[in-house]
């Protein structure tokens, strides 16, 4: 009965999650309370778990006319009202596997849906939307050069979209979307997205017409609310946080272990955010590049670098599907597999799960998949088990000689020589 108990709880806390979970836990759990909370923020919460924990530096309308308390508390931060953002209008994009909305203020996404992956099981219909946003807070890909950032470029479409949307059928080409606007201090910026007819990555890139005054490099942002931090001992991988690859070695940091409100992430190849089943990661296809880990309030953030003047990223909004990760980056692989946290048994459970995806792929069933994954691996270790069971055999055989040298010799140490 235990090993059944236990079976049974391995099943449902390991396994069903792991193959079954991406349709319905998100949704039921932490990402829809993320979203609930993005929406509405709790009456009872601390100044840092509400939007004005995300008003910094007063924004180009509020500095113009602060003398205005009317305007002031009409835009009462660094960053656009949704409201603001609506008005100026959005650029719909949409293939087989995401549906995107870029809005023309600020050239950000504020819509990321998951076409086949619903938010709850009561919900079937209703795609999951990966970006996690509150009033008053900065959308994902915002551009931050020379201390200024683009949340209020109005930016106008040079090239792609002359409908307000782009649809990508499968096997069609890749389309791209180009967007030009000015910053605040006054250089041009040209913001460019390639899309692709399937998939989760989105190419981008950065141009300026001139580098910052103080020579900084420009970086490309994520960003995400979150406020649940729970894990369970029977769940001890339903963790949110940062993983970076240095080109070595993967790094992982809770948010809620993030001390201060800025980290210092050296050289790497990509950062992501993520929780169990979900990531998004901002890649640099070249050399390693400065990436940072950033927190306000509940909002958290991950920044890439590139150049003082022009940027080229990628960027991964998806599931944490094995298969793909790993071929991301092609013969130079990005290593983004490294995002699936496998614990100290990763040398043996990464193997075991291509083969069972394998099996899988041959037999349609994850039932039949792991019945034949658990016969390939009784196959492998059968050298072992027949040595095992040899000696067991063998002490069967001796047995009624132990018992008879055991009946007769009471001396101990005389009846331990008989046995040797």
């Amino acid at each position: 009965m235990i090993c059944l108990f236990i079976g049974f709880m391995y099943f449902e806390t390991v396994w069903k999650p792991y193959f079954y979970g991406p349709l319905y836990t998100p949704g039921a759990t932490s990402s829809s309370s993320e979203q609930s909370t993005a929406a509405s923020p709790s009456p009872s919460a601390t100044p840092s778990d509400t939007a004005s924990s995300f008003i910094e530096n007063p924004s180009p309308e509020a500095t113009a006319t602060s003398s205005d308390p009317a305007v002031a508390k009409a835009v009462p931060g660094k960053y656009p009202s949704d409201a603001k953002v609506a008005q100026k209008g959005f650029i719909t994009v949409s293939n087989s596997d995401l549906k995107l909305k870029v809005s023309l203020l600020g050239g950000r996404l504020t819509e990321a849906l998951l076409l086949k992956y619903p938010v709850s099981a009561e919900s079937p219909d209703a795609p999951l939307d990966v970006v996690f946003h509150a009033e008053h807070a900065p959308y994902p890909l915002g551009v931050y050069s020379g201390g200024v950032n683009d949340a209020w470029t109005e930016y106008r479409v040079t090239r792609g979209a002359p409908s307000g949307r782009i649809t990508l059928a499968d096997n069609s080409a890749p389309q791209e979307l180009v967007l030009e606007g000015q910053l605040p201090d006054g250089r041009t910026i040209t913001k460019r997205f390639e899309f692709q007819p399937e998939g989760y990555v989105i190419n981008v890139s950065l141009a300026l017409s001139a580098p910052p005054a103080d020579a900084s490099r420009a970086s490309l942002e994520w960003t995400k609310l979150v406020e649940d931090f729970e894990s369970s001992t029977l769940n001890p991988y339903e963790t949110k946080g940062y993983t970076w690859f240095d080109g070595e070695k993967a790094h992982r940091e809770a948010y809620d272990s993030l001390e201060g409100e800025k980290k210092e992430l050296g050289e790497v190849r990509w950062v992501s955010q993520g929780d169990k089943y979900f990531m998004a990661a901002i890649i640099a296809p070249g050399v390693p590049t400065p990436g940072h880990a950033l927190r306000t309030g509940t909002l958290w953030r991950s920044r890439l670098s590139g150049g003082p003047s022009s940027a080229e990223f990628q960027l991964l909004i998806g599931p944490k599907e094995y298969e793909r990760l790993e071929a991301m980056g092609g013969e130079k692989s990005y290593e983004l597999q490294r995002n699936i946290d496998f614990g100290y048994t990763g040398f043996i459970a990464a193997p075991l799960l291509s083969l069972l995806h394998v099996a899988y792929g041959i037999v349609g069933n994850y039932g039949l998949a792991i019945v034949i994954l658990t016969i390939l691996v009784r196959l492998a270790l059968y050298p072992l088990a027949a040595a095992s069971f040899k000696q067991m055999r063998a002490m069967q055989d001796l047995k009624p000689e132990i018992d008879r040298v055991r009946e007769q010799v009471k001396d101990k140490q005389q009846q331990q020589m008989e046995l040797m």
